[in-house]
């Protein structure tokens, strides 16, 4: 069963954040600051 019909039954991201652009250039947004960065990623500290 699928949870979005007006999708394809294969969709992926690409096509989920076609549903809500704005959220989806957010998401881009995040991953490029996060995961593209130059730095590797740190632990973060326990309080």
């Amino acid at each position: 069963m699928r949870f979005f019909p007006p999708l394809p039954a294969n969709a992926g991201v690409r096509h989920i954040l076609t549903l809500n652009p704005e959220e989806g250039r957010a998401l881009v947004a995040f991953y490029s600051a996060v995961l593209r960065n130059a730095r590797p990623l740190e632990p973060v500290a326990q309080a």
